[in-house]
């Protein structure tokens, strides 16, 4: 039952935010009285999606570190747990784009590469390009040219070989037309 609250909330966050508060509120609460670990992290992930999409960047900060904290547990007690790994990774990502829209580029540069390491280690392609085109925007900010071209077409090149009409594409290459 957590994981379906959780999955519906998730579904929710674009179209209808305030219902999907309160159905990851109750997933989070169900999952921390059967002491779920995997369910309180996905429940303070999902519950950070949908602050941040509404804005609330604090708090969706406050959720991913909770989701991070229980996630590093699990990863160290389950060190072979590829979705572990992965939902470490997305955690990552996420604290990465609020320090990213923060202006805070250390730090998300920081994030990112850590999503990237693992991307690489587990080869999640669509992870790769996701934390490579992260990384591009970062280098693109402070105007690192050179450095923003190379992510943003290692992030291209791995877009077109998994999935050819991947719609990102075109993010891709606008990012790229931002550089010249």
């Amino acid at each position: 039952k957590v994981n379906l609250l959780l999955e519906l909330a998730y579904d929710l966050k674009n179209n209808n935010p305030e219902r999907a508060i309160e159905l990851c509120k109750e997933g989070l609460a169900l999952a921390k009285n059967e002491n779920f670990s995997n369910g309180i992290a996905q429940g303070h992930f999902v519950m950070a999606q949908i602050e941040y999409k509404t804005g609330a960047y604090q708090n969706a900060l406050d959720n991913y570190s909770e989701s991070l904290k229980i996630l590093i547990q699990l990863s160290s007690l389950q060190p072979k747990n590829e979705e572990n790994k992965l939902s470490l990774a997305r955690c990552y990502s996420g604290i990465g784009n609020i320090h990213y829209f923060k202006g805070d580029y250390e730090k998300a540069l920081s994030f990112y590469i850590k999503s990237l390491k693992i991307y690489e280690a587990t080869g999640n392609k669509f992870g790769i390009a996701a934390a490579s085109m992260g990384l591009g925007n970062i280098y693109m900010a402070q105007n690192n040219l050179d450095m923003a071209l190379d992510y943003y077409f290692k992030s291209l090149s791995i877009r077109r070989v998994v999935d050819r009409q991947d719609p990102k594409d075109m993010k891709n290459k606008q990012a790229m037309g931002g550089v010249y």
